[in-house]
């Protein structure tokens, strides 16, 4: 008869048992206590939002004219610039050469153009004493004249060579502050359309840009 009854008291016992495990298990627990007060806003009132700030000029993506490698980085995050700092340069050691060579041509060439109009002078003493024949004066004219316009091809090619030097540097397009600076020192800097700017600066106000 003892056995009649033992099942039930054990599935009492085992119903009992869960509900203690149930309300044990949904007891309240208080939260901690905060490490530090939250933030407030300085302002007496204000509406926040989501999105993107951009300055009043917008923001300018600054890239290269001339694609090399980055040998001198002149700005960080967050420095001010104004229209015409500079920014970055692209390894100008072959230019620079170049240049050298160019002011080197333009001493020759006046150089050269000085004997011509000594020898031209000459000439027309020797010609006014008919020492010179006219065309041999007129062929020291010619000659003088060719070294003039050698002179000015050559001044202009020493011009060409350092306004080439002059674009390796970067330079900030505008007033400003720079807000990213996505190229390093020996990076490659590639010209065109970019997914990423090499730095973009902005006049005015912070952005956030791609």
């Amino acid at each position: 008869m003892f056995r009649k009854y033992i099942l039930p008291l054990i599935a009492l016992l085992g119903v009992a048992l869960a509900v203690f495990i149930a309300l044990r298990g949904h007891k309240t627990v208080l939260p901690a206590a905060p490490v530090s007060a939250a933030p407030q806003p300085p302002y007496r009132s204000f509406v926040a939002g989501t999105g993107i700030i951009e300055a009043n000029t917008e923001n300018i993506s600054v890239g290269t004219q001339i694609p090399g490698v980055v040998s001198k980085i002149y700005v960080h995050i967050g420095s001010q610039v104004k229209a015409g700092d500079p920014l970055f340069t692209i390894d100008d050691r072959a230019q620079r050469a170049l240049v050298a060579v160019k002011t080197a041509a333009v001493q020759v060439a006046e150089a050269q153009l000085a004997h011509a109009k000594y020898e031209l002078g000459l000439g027309e003493g020797l010609t006014e004493k008919r020492v010179l024949s006219l065309e041999d004066r007129e062929t020291r004219r010619y000659n003088a004249q060719a070294a003039e316009a050698h002179l000015a091809q050559a001044r202009a090619e020493l011009e060409s060579a350092r306004t080439d030097l002059d674009r390796l540097t970067v330079r900030a397009p505008v007033d400003g502050q720079v807000m990213q600076l996505k190229t390093h020192l020996g990076e490659f800097a590639p010209t065109g359309v970019l997914y990423q700017s090499l730095i973009c600066s902005v006049a005015c106000s912070p952005c956030t840009c791609g």
